[in-house]
């Protein structure tokens, strides 16, 4: 079985800096930027960590801007605010020889005069994950190579950020791929029911178990085991799971026979899972074997480039109509004002959907509208943020939009069937449909 994927190599080549501490807590220590981004802050998930309290738990980024090949520092909500050379800044450039200040730590930065080569994978689509950021094509690179070897890897980001699609492409692209892809969401397992789930359970072994059956990691021999949001297993199960992960033997639930299986694992969490090891809520020795490959993926907020190629990749799932493809890419194109200026807090998986809701309106309708629940969202008050009448309408308007849409096309535009399958009266869906759907249509 060939273990390696040939592909050409790109690279993004930085500068190597250091931040030297001047003043503080932590004076006389020197932290190296030799990567494309690094957080700094008091948090243990920082690459920089400092312990002067007066620092912010992630208080600033500082990334390298590939167009002005230079450092960039971003303050990110800091409690005492971030300033260089004395003066405070949300998003500035970092000049050699100048001194940031967080809280009571002052750090120096200088440049080594030293390169670094970051290799980026060549291609904006990496086994069906799409990206052409730098951030995500550095990620891809990693992913391939993780996927060349059995080590575990774990994968963070917050939620809907894609971290499935991203354990689906490495399976893809490693040795295992004929195999199967095996997915464990714990937050759908009662805990109580997590390790039958896991490890099977033979004839008899309780009440109702009237049939042997496998678990999830018996069912991915042979291939990948995918545990999501591995931070919401119980300290209990974490003793179970570690055992398995050491020595790749389970035992089903009733059983006395030892099974062997061959299993690589990749986790993902939306939990800071530093932090919950430090808290104790982690074990530490499971944490360290299921991260041998670690991967973070960024919101998408901070990686905007990306949107449009996610909603061209989306268009074509939903189509094969290459006419139709460009022209309602082209008219989201044209509103890309709207589209670029949202933060997208549901990150990839809300951009999916409202590309996927985009397609369906026009297909049922004709009618090309960037009429989405997030222009409310935009244009609320800081008072309309925490009105609870406001958020509990707007909450059931954006049911009812994504609700309706989707009833009135699987009814074909059957309003008799819709109010039947929702077992509501005829004149209340129609007061629906017209609101959600047809309400700018002139032939309703």
């Amino acid at each position: 079985m060939e273990r390696t994927i040939k592909i050409e190599k790109k690279f993004l080549e930085i500068s190597v800096g250091e931040l030297i501490v001047i003043n503080g807590k932590d004076k006389g220590k020197i932290f190296k930027l030799a990567s494309r981004e690094v957080l700094v802050g008091t948090s243990p998930s920082c690459e920089i960590r400092l312990s002067d309290p007066t620092v912010s738990r992630t208080h600033c980024k500082i990334f390298w801007n590939d167009e002005v090949k230079m450092f960039q520092v971003q303050d990110l909500g800091s409690t005492n605010g971030t300033l260089i050379n004395k003066i405070p800044v949300v998003n500035a450039f970092l000049p050699p020889e100048s001194v940031i200040t967080l809280g009571e730590t002052e750090m120096v930065f200088k440049q080594s005069g030293k390169k670094r080569q970051i290799e980026l994978f060549p291609d904006e689509n990496f086994f069906g994950c799409v990206g052409v950021s730098q951030a995500m094509r550095e990620i891809f690179s990693i992913a391939l190579k993780s996927a060349q070897t059995d080590l575990n890897i774990l994968i963070e980001g917050e939620t809907g950020v894609g971290k499935e699609e991203l354990a689906k492409a490495i399976h893809k692209a490693s040795p295992r791929k004929e195999k199967n892809f095996i997915v464990c969401d714990v937050t759908t397992i009662p805990k109580e029911l997590f390790l039958t789930e896991l490890f099977g359970y033979e004839k008899g072994a309780f009440t109702g178990a009237d049939k042997s059956k496998k678990g999830l990691v018996e069912l991915a021999d042979g291939g990948t085991l995918f545990i999501d949001e591995i931070g919401e297993i119980s300290p209990q199960d974490q003793a179970h799971l570690l055992r398995f992960v050491e020595k790749k033997e389970l035992r089903p639930i009733g059983s006395n026979i030892i099974k062997k299986v061959d299993v690589r694992i990749i986790s993902a969490t939306s939990k800071n899972i530093d932090e919950e090891v430090e808290k104790g809520n982690f074990r530490s020795d499971l944490f360290f074997r299921l991260s041998q490959f670690r991967i973070k993926i960024p919101p998408l907020r901070e990686r905007k480039e990306d949107i449009f190629p996610l909603i061209l990749d989306t268009l074509r799932k939903l189509t094969d109509d290459e006419k139709k493809i460009n022209m309602l890419y082209d008219f989201l194109q044209k509103n890309s004002s709207f589209i670029l200026s949202y933060n997208w807090p549901g990150n990839v998986r809300e951009l999916k959907n409202f590309t996927e809701r985009f397609y369906r309106i026009w297909e049922i309708t004709g009618e090309m509208k960037v009429d989405i629940p997030f222009m409310s969202i935009k244009n609320e008050t800081p008072q309309d943020k925490y009105d609870f009448k406001y958020q509990k309408r707007k909450i059931i308007e954006d049911f009812e939009r994504a609700y309706i849409i989707e009833l009135y096309q699987r009814c074909k535009g059957n309003i008799s069937e819709c109010a039947r399958l929702a077992k509501v009266n005829r004149k209340y869906m129609e007061k629906l449909i017209r609101k959600y759907i047809k309400n700018e249509t002139s032939n309703f």
